[in-house]
């Protein structure tokens, strides 16, 4: 055999070896606990170990599969979930030494809504490697937090959901206001929901001091909320019985005034006193959250 042939079959031998390498992963969720229902996401970190490039393809031979297990305290595996792995084939790299950032709705494809503690790991499998690569393991608490506030009100005549169809009138849902405690701190938050299904759930903002948010009521049963989300800087929302966000957050500041929630004899709801809070002079405009890079 000649030196040619020896040499070529040498390159093809390596080409089709298994690549002993490594994917070294960092699992991260957005927050530590959660109210019930609230969207879940997690942040996975890929460092590339290995001495080639990684690529997640459209091709099977690039097809990389991310798995989640989902225990209790206990290490009990949660079996209420699908095992069923994500295919992630978005024609990400990450090469040699680099690192590669994924964003998942973690609540979309696992909708952990039951009270308690778990234990979240991930997998990451890929044709290019003979092994499966672990991260290291997360806590999250879901909660229903404690209630401060709530009210019921019945559905207006005629009012449409948001498929357009008309609510039954004799149905009632109830707006709740909860606190959530975790261990960075203690958050407001708005539920909307009947004794079947959760319409809407968000965080409002930080529990600031001993002041708590002024809800208000409409007469089309519009839910308008004024919270104190930093010193002397409050955040206003406006939530439909039907649980569309009609006003995402209005900032507004203390000056000679503070801003107060008012209803007149019409019973309009509106702000009243101190000023519109200017973003990036008054208060600080959050950076990106996880949602804005999610797959």
């Amino acid at each position: 055999m000649t030196f040619l042939k020896k040499f070529i079959i040498l390159l093809l031998l390596i080409a089709l070896s298994p690549v002993f390498a490594q994917l070294a992963m960092v699992l991260t969720p957005n927050q530590t606990t959660y109210m019930q229902y609230e969207p879940i996401y997690m942040h996975l970190r890929v460092r590339n170990d290995s001495g080639r490039p990684v690529v997640f393809g459209m091709n099977r031979q690039l097809q990389a599969k991310l798995h989640f297990e989902i225990t209790d305290l206990n290490g009990k595996v949660v079996k209420d979930f699908s095992s069923e792995p994500i295919v992630m084939s978005k024609g990400k790299v990450i090469n040699p030494g680099q690192i590669g950032d994924i964003v998942l709705k973690f609540s979309h494809y696992f909708p952990l809504n039951k009270k308690g503690h778990y234990r979240i790991h991930a997998y990451i499998s890929h044709p290019m490697f003979k092994d499966q690569f672990k991260s290291n393991d997360v806590r999250i608490e879901i909660t229903t937090g404690v209630v401060i506030w709530k009210r019921t009100l019945g559905i207006p005549d005629g009012k449409l959901s948001a498929g357009g169809k008309v609510i039954s009138t004799d149905s009632s849902r109830t707006f709740y206001i909860r606190k959530l405690i975790d261990g960075k701190g203690q958050y407001y938050y708005c539920t909307l929901e009947d004794q079947s299904k959760m319409y809407q759930v968000f965080r409002m903002g930080p529990a600031i001091g001993i002041d708590r948010p002024v809800c208000l009521t409409d007469m089309s049963g519009a839910l308008h909320i004024l919270t104190n989300v930093a010193p002397k800087i409050y955040k206003y929302y406006k939530v439909d019985i039907t649980g569309e966000m009609l006003d995402d957050g209005k900032y507004y500041k203390t000056t000679k005034t503070r801003p107060e929630l008012i209803k007149n004899n019409e019973g309009k709801i509106y702000v009243s006193g101190g000023a519109p809070a200017v973003a990036n002079v008054d208060y600080l405009v959050r950076e990106k959250s996880y949602k804005d890079f999610a797959e």
